[in-house]
């Protein structure tokens, strides 16, 4: 194991998830500590890599170790696992283990045996729009070292970026991000740098620096760095906002598949990149297959990370001429925080054509900072204006 740590430490990924698949083989099935070990370092590099994640290895542990100490850490794998999911559901689950997790770790007379579990309560309930989450964050931050391994605590302070994402605003987020960075090449954990090179390049399109966003993913080496595949589709976005999509960088997306059926926000990030081609190209006809081809809205509007692309989906496919597109959307909810009432505001207003709630929009995106989703928001207002 101890190879494949720093295997993965020097962002040797494919190398070390082939000496972790090994090291199963050779783990004595008793030996409950170093089993999570390779479960943990094989979860983190199905992430990694942009695989699905399969918690088969998590709920062995749980079933070979039904009880204590292992059990707990067990269950608290098991809740990173359902938090890197990203939806509601997930975020629920993910809440119900780690109660199960801390209940068992107060039955055995030591509350901190549940501390990764705080952290994805927390996260979870940040998520969810409760923010009671950030208390149990900080707790696990305070505590954890000494307990977690150090790539541990900070990988989980990661989360603090994502909780600003949604309650805080892309500059917040980014910042953040950036102490983290920091932190880990100060520390020598630079390896979790490329856990969040992705959501770096994000914040920095969302800022509207798509300049910097691009001479960015032009610096990760695409079998150097985790998420590659959103970086692909990442850079393609930002050079669609400064006018230079071209057909080499759309056949680039289009020759980069999801991790899976369930990484949506893949899905619905590579048909904007689609749609915007085929209408800078005045191909409405292309738009619309691509925008239709979607299907049901409601699925991504489920789904962390691609809900936020629904807004530019609608624009889209308004300026494709498509009438009643997205219909479904129509009543939709976001969770209860900044982001998601923003996107509740803009997706149902542009649903429903209806001025009132983007001009709501606009006040509910400028809570999370400048941005271009405010500038768009701002648009979309002006826009009904003329046309009510």
């Amino acid at each position: 194991m101890a190879l494949a740590e720093a295997l993965s430490e020097r962002r040797l990924l494919t190398e070390a998830d082939e000496v972790v698949r090994r090291a199963r083989t050779l783990v004595d099935p008793a030996d409950g500590p170093t089993r999570l070990s390779t479960t943990f370092l094989a979860l983190q590099l199905d992430f990694a890599l942009g695989r699905p994640h399969t918690p088969d290895l998590v709920h062995e542990l749980l079933a070979d170790f039904p009880a204590g100490p292992i059990h707990v850490h067990a269950l608290g794998i098991l809740a990173v696992n359902l938090v890197i999911r990203q939806t509601a559901d997930s975020f629920a689950r993910a809440i119900e283990v780690s109660d199960r997790a801390i209940a068992m770790a107060g039955d055995l007379g030591d509350d901190d045996l549940a501390v990764l579990s705080f952290a994805t309560r927390g996260r979870a309930r940040l998520a969810l729009g409760d923010e009671r989450g950030l208390a149990e964050m900080d707790r696990a931050q305070e505590r954890g070292p000494g307990r977690l391994p150090p790539f541990v605590v900070l990988g989980t302070r990661q989360w603090y970026a994502g909780a600003a994402h949604h309650w805080s605003g892309p500059a917040a987020e980014l910042k953040i991000r950036e102490e983290l960075e920091d932190y880990a090449w100060r520390t020598g954990m630079e390896f979790l740098v490329s856990f969040g090179v992705a959501e770096r390049l994000r914040c920095l399109w969302e800022l509207g620096r798509a300049e910097e966003c691009v001479a960015e993913a032009d610096r990760i080496h695409p079998g150097g760095e985790a998420m590659t595949r959103w970086v692909v589709v990442q850079r393609a976005l930002a050079l669609a906002d400064l006018g230079r999509l071209d057909d080499e960088v759309l056949a680039e997306v289009m020759g980069t598949p999801p991790a899976d059926d369930t990484d949506l926000r893949h899905v619905v990030g590579a048909a904007v990149i689609g749609a915007r081609h085929a209408l800078d190209h005045g191909d409405e006809r292309q738009a619309v297959a691509v925008l239709t081809g979607l299907g049901d809205l409601a699925v991504y509007a489920a789904r962390d990370g691609a809900a936020e692309f629904l807004p530019r989906v609608l624009r889209l496919a308004d300026e494709a001429g498509l009438s009643e597109f997205g219909s479904e959307l129509a009543d939709v909810t976001f969770e209860a925080t900044p982001l998601g009432r923003a996107l509740t505001r803009s997706t149902r207003g542009l649903v429903r054509r209806d001025r009132s709630l983007l001009m709501e929009a606009v006040s509910a995106w400028a809570m999370l900072g400048d941005s271009v989703d405010l500038r768009l928001a701002r648009e979309d207002a002006a826009r009904s204006a003329t046309t009510s």
